[in-house]
Parts: C-alpha cells; structure tokens; sequence
C-alpha cells in the first residue's frame, strides 16, 4: 500500500500534482529530486527521429486485413432471379423458332437477349443485356450464340472475341432487332 502512494506520488510530481503541502518536502522529492530536474539522456551517436517519423512507421498497419473487401462485398447489392411463367417461355421459344428459320435460309439475324447472370459470391445476381448478330443456337447443350456484339458489354459477360454464349434457362427475353437501312 505505501509503495502504491510512493508512484502515485511521483507520477504526480511529475505532473506537477503534488499533494504535498507547500514547504514540505514528499517522499518523491527525497527519493528523486536529485535526478528530477535533469533532462532525458539523448545518445550521442544518433539524432533523434522526428516525431513526424515516428508516427508514421505505425500509419499503415492494418489489423483486420481484408476486412474493408469484406464489408464492400456484403454491401453489393444483388436482384434476385423471377421466376418465368409458360406464357414467357413460349414467346422466348417462339422468337428463338422464328429467328433459326431467318437464319437457315441466309439472313443475317439481330437479337436483343437479357439473362440472368448468378453471382459467383453471394445470393441472387443481375440482369444483363447484350445485342447482336445470332451466330448460332446450339438446343443439345442449350446455349445461344451471339457475334459483333453492338451493346451489352458489361462486366461478368462472358465476352470471348467478340462473341457472346448464353445458356437457354437463364434467358428472360429476345426480341429480334430489325436491320437499319443505310
């Protein structure tokens, strides 16, 4: 207990928060005055580090890393994928129908295809679009292929050389584009 008050009394001697009534002297001041005036001992053979120095060597450390990737990621919003009805699946097919028949006898056919690409993180996904010239429909592997994609490149397509697959049950709308005439 008395060596207790004994640091408390030097660190508030310190301080300058002495308890000790003035004109007597602590038991702090008879221990220490002799050192208590004196500055601290700098070494002679290196100069001090700047106090600017000194903080920055801590400024980068990070204690959680990935932490800030993490929070980001929960914060990215995904949309969930609607459920088509049969009426919807009938127009795609239709379309699909209508556009292999354009291209079995020659003609350059135009798409427009919106699908649901699944996040590869997290729950749900997004809606993406993409238009372009119909290069193939492959119905055993279930996959679209578009070519000289005019609009649609958007991050997470699957864009090879400029050609775009797309898998059939992802699809959510086709529509053919007409030709522009020049």
């Amino acid at each position: 207990m008395e060596d207790q008050y004994r640091v408390n009394e030097f660190e508030n001697l310190k301080g300058g928060r002495s308890q000790t009534p003035k004109g007597q002297e602590s038991d702090a001041q008879r221990r220490y005055g002799d050192i208590l005036g004196h500055s601290y001992p700098f070494p002679l053979r290196h100069a001090r580090m700047p106090v600017e120095d000194r903080a920055a060597q801590f400024a980068s450390f990070a204690a959680l890393n990935g932490y800030e990737e993490a929070v980001e990621e929960e914060a990215r919003l995904t949309e969930r994928e609607i459920d088509l009805d049969d009426s919807v699946r009938e127009m795609i097919n239709q379309t699909l129908v209508e556009a292999e028949e354009q291209l079995m006898r020659g003609e350059t056919v135009r798409l427009s295809v919106t699908w649901f690409q699944p996040d590869v993180h997290k729950d749900g996904g997004a809606y993406r679009t993409a238009a372009g010239r119909l290069k193939k429909i492959d119905y055993y592997q279930q996959v679209l292929w578009l070519a000289e994609i005019r609009s649609g490149n958007q991050p997470g397509l699957e864009n090879i050389g400029g050609e775009i697959a797309v898998n059939f049950p992802q699809i959510c709308r086709v529509e053919l584009i007409e030709e522009e005439v020049e």
